[in-house]
C-alpha cells in the first residue's frame, strides 16, 4: 500500500470522518469508516496507493476483516461526525434533501437557498424585531457577553462534558435586522422560534465547520499529528498543499 506518489493520511482521514458521518446519518455501516481508520493507522504517516489499485486494496481491507483483525463494530465514530451526522437526519426529516460524499456533507448551492428561504419565512413569520429580540436574550442568558461586548463562539466544556453545535447568532441576528420592520403574524411564536433554532443550529452543523469537543482525538496517533496541528490551525476543510507545505495554496 506504501508508494512516494499517492493518498495523503489527511486525505484518507477526510474519508473516514465522511464514512463516519454516513454511518451515523444512516447512509452506510460503521464497518468501512473502522477498516479505513485501521489502514491508516497501519500506514504510519505514509502515503498509500491511489484507489484506482483496486486490488491491493481489497488485500488491505481482506486483512482488516480477517478474523483476527476484525474491527470493532461499536468503533467510535469523533463527536464532530456525531453531531453533523444527526443533523443531516433532521433536516432529512424536514424534507430537505442533502448528501454526503467523500468530502462530507454535500452543501450545494440548491441546499443553501432551501434553507435560507425557509429560515426567511421563518423570521418573518415572528417578526423581525421579535426575532432580534430574542436573539439578545439567548446571548444574555448564555453569559455571551463581557464588559459590553458580545462573546460569541464554542465554550470549552469540562473533559467528560458533551458540547453541542453552536447557535449561528450572527446569521440569525441579521436576518432579524433584515426583516425588522416586518410585523410577526405567528399564532405561536415560540413554535416559530423553536424552528428557528433548531434549523439553524442543524445548517451551521452540516457546514462542518467547528468543533463539537474540545478534548477530541486525545490519543492521537503519531501519524496524525501533523493532520490535527493543522486542522486546529487552518481548519478541517482547508486547502492545503502537501508539495509546497502551505495552506491556500494554487497548485
Amino acid at each position: 500500500m506504501s508508494t512516494e506518489e499517492g493518498l495523503f493520511p489527511a486525505e484518507l482521514f477526510r474519508l473516514a470522518l465522511s464514512l463516519q458521518i454516513a454511518a451515523v446519518a444512516g447512509d452506510a455501516e460503521i464497518a468501512p469508516a473502522a477498516c479505513l481508520r485501521m489502514i491508516i493507522d497501519q500506514m504510519g504517516g505514509k502515503q498509500s496507493l491511489d484507489l484506482k489499485c483496486t486490488s491491493e486494496w481489497r488485500s488491505a481491507i481482506a486483512w482488516c476483516l480477517s478474523p483476527s483483525m476484525v474491527p470493532d463494530q461499536t468503533v467510535r465514530a469523533t463527536m464532530r461526525s456525531i453531531e453533523v451526522g444527526n443533523a443531516c437526519k433532521r433536516l432529512r426529516d424536514r424534507g430537505i434533501k442533502i448528501e454526503i460524499n467523500a468530502f462530507g456533507v454535500e452543501v450545494t448551492d440548491r441546499l443553501q437557498t432551501d434553507i435560507a428561504t425557509r429560515m426567511e419565512s421563518y423570521v418573518q413569520l415572528m417578526g423581525g424585531a421579535e426575532v432580534v429580540k430574542q436573539v439578545c436574550s439567548f446571548v444574555s442568558a448564555c453569559q455571551m457577553v463581557h464588559d459590553g461586548m458580545w462573546l460569541l463562539g464554542n465554550r470549552v466544556p469540562h473533559l467528560y462534558a458533551g458540547s453541542m453545535p453552536a447557535f449561528p447568532v450572527g446569521w440569525v441576528y441579521s436576518l432579524g435586522l433584515r426583516f425588522a420592520g416586518k410585523r410577526g403574524t405567528a399564532r405561536k411564536p415560540a413554535v416559530v422560534w423553536k424552528s428557528i433554532i433548531e434549523l439553524a443550529v442543524d445548517f451551521a452543523a452540516v457546514l462542518d465547520c467547528q468543533r463539537y469537543s474540545q478534548f477530541e482525538e486525545m490519543d492521537v496517533h503519531a501519524s496524525q499529528a501533523e493532520r490535527n496541528l493543522r486542522d486546529r490551525f487552518f481548519g478541517a476543510n482547508c486547502s492545503y498543499c502537501h508539495r509546497c507545505r502551505q495552506s491556500l495554496c494554487v497548485h
